[in-house]
């Protein structure tokens, strides 16, 4: 469980980390997204944990979710998020009888929102955390288009939000269910249209058949 907060990367889960300052966290707990001999993508030095039941899955995100970046648009509204959170679930599957095991990934991400500057204006820190979430959803919106338009070269490395979904989004490697939230009042009509058309953007994307992935065993 991670979250991207200004362009950097930062374990949600890390015991280690006694002190978290929500406002302006250590760049030095910051981690790199590394790239495997497979050619797939991970986060180096992430925490992982084995869970068994879904009591110890809501221990690790209430865990994780106490640290996450938020903050205030105004005393009117509710708190808006100012990073990317991102939670990785890992499973393993084993066939009683050909004892063959299958394995997959299943990445949930709650985006932030995308703001206009002049709405909640925002300078210092708040300008600069608006900024970087409107660029990284700017580039997940270029990594669709390209998908969409079959491009050869996709720009996954444009940001670290699509560098660490790289293989959530690639063709034939995954299947994407994604909800777009709009706001209710007539002054965010632009953000809600401009979430829908990328929606309809996302809903076009073909990425093809999935393969089954198999971690070990008989593959006849």
């Amino acid at each position: 469980m991670f979250e991207v907060y200004n362009e950097q990367i930062f374990d949600m889960l890390d015991n280690n980390v006694k002190v978290y300052d929500q406002r302006n966290p250590n760049p030095s707990h910051a981690l790199e997204v590394r790239q495997a001999r497979n050619g797939s993508v991970y986060i180096d030095k992430l925490s992982e944990y084995g869970v068994k039941n879904t009591t110890e899955v809501s221990t690790l995100l209430h865990m994780g979710g106490n640290k996450r970046e938020e903050g205030h648009m105004d005393d009117s509204f509710d708190h808006n998020s100012r990073s990317h959170l991102l939670i990785c679930i890992k499973i393993q599957r084993t066939n009683p009888s050909s004892k063959q095991v299958t394995s997959g990934m299943i990445y949930i991400v709650d985006l932030a929102g995308s703001e206009r500057t002049n709405l909640v204006a925002a300078s210092g820190q708040r300008l600069r955390e608006v900024q970087f979430v409107n660029k990284s959803l700017s580039a997940l919106s270029d990594v669709i288009s390209g998908l969409s338009n079959h491009q050869k070269m996709i720009p996954y490395r444009s940001s670290k939000l699509t560098h660490c979904l790289q293989d959530c989004l690639k063709a034939n490697a995954s299947r994407v269910l994604m909800f777009i939230n709009i706001h209710p009042l007539p002054m965010f009509k632009t953000e809600s249209v401009h979430s829908l058309e990328f929606g309809v953007k996302c809903k076009a994307v073909q990425l093809g058949p999935t393969k089954r992935h198999i971690a070990y065993g008989d593959t006849s």
